[in-house]
């Protein structure tokens, strides 16, 4: 196995305190330990073999927990794709999953093999798809019968004032083709069915899926829920009760519930044909989102985590 000092390595020092790593991964040393990894840091920036390692630890008496160390706490990487700085849409991504997976190179290739279809292209659809087309999956497929309108444009960070009146599916894949030309993007400017997903399954037959719903609506998550049960597809809902951004469920197919188990989706409502029920479902009925910037960018962000780790393997995570 070849190894080499990994971008991800970093340090800091001033009389009390010796730092290495950062995040999660950060940890304290004394000045023996310090001084040591420096040694071995430099002497990885160019790449070696483990016979060459240890012969160097060995020769300048440096013991082999400070070896330990390292790989432990990312400072040396055996990830090829992460040796030298490449000026790509994926190489940042690379470090982050580098930095966050037990094997990076298994989830770029589980992200290359998978279809993900993202139901609903508001604000959270925006930021999904923007996130995923960076990890290059197999496709992108988008569906939405909604247009964009101006009071989109404070978090929609795909869309423009020209896009107004346009199908959001349409001027969305424009948005992630202008940011990555080798994206394979497909759009349905119609709202989601069962029968919809159906087709597109069937049209890329023994291929693997990854459903992303955020759209915001009972019938929505109806259709998306029973086509993806049915046909054992992953999917993810995501969405914000106002002020809270909100994922999940998460389901994975003989594995996990979907949204109609044994939760508050599966609660049904008593519409009482009484005063204060009349009254309700007229406040109902004029109650608008506080789609921000905020709560959107923010349940993305969560849920492209999990979906990062179900794309490694590690549902633990």
């Amino acid at each position: 196995m070849i190894w080499k000092t990994s971008y991800l390595a970093v340090g800091g020092q001033n009389s009390k305190k010796n730092i290495l790593g950062a995040g999660t991964k950060q940890y304290k040393v004394s000045n023996k330990e310090f001084n040591e990894t420096m040694k071995v840091l430099n002497f990885l920036l160019q790449e070696r073999n483990e016979q060459e390692i240890n012969d160097f630890l060995i020769s300048n008496s440096i013991d082999h927990q400070i070896w330990d160390q390292i790989t432990t706490h990312d400072l040396a990487t055996s990830f090829e794709n992460n040796f030298n700085k490449m000026d790509t849409i994926t190489f940042k991504n690379n470090l982050y999953l580098e930095n966050v997976t037990v094997n990076p190179s298994e989830t770029i290739q589980n992200f290359k093999n998978t279809n993900f279809l993202i139901v609903g292209c508001g604000g959270i659809g925006n930021f999904m798809s923007y996130a995923i087309q960076s990890f290059n999956p197999k496709s992108i497929v988008l569906i939405d019968g909604d247009k964009v309108e101006r009071s989109n444009l404070n978090r929609q960070v795909l869309f423009t004032e020209k896009d107004i009146g346009q199908y959001k599916a349409d001027k969305l894949e424009r948005g992630i083709l202008s940011r990555n030309s080798q994206a394979v993007v497909e759009s349905f400017n119609e709202y989601v069915s069962e029968d919809l997903i159906n087709s597109i399954i069937s049209n890329k037959k023994g291929e693997k899926f990854f459903v992303v719903l955020s759209g915001d609506s009972v019938q929505a998550m109806n259709e998306t829920t029973k086509a993806c049960v049915r046909n054992e597809i992953p999917f993810m809902s995501i969405g914000y009760l106002n002020d809270i951004s909100v994922i999940g469920p998460l389901y994975i197919p003989k594995v996990s519930a979907c949204p109609y188990c044994y939760n508050n989706f599966s609660i049904k409502t008593d519409n009482r044909d009484t005063e204060p029920g009349q009254q309700l479902k007229v406040i109902n009925a004029r109650s608008e989102a506080p789609s921000s910037f905020t709560n959107n960018a923010l349940s993305s962000s969560l849920a492209m985590s999990d979906i990062i780790q179900f794309e490694s393997g590690n549902l633990k995570k």
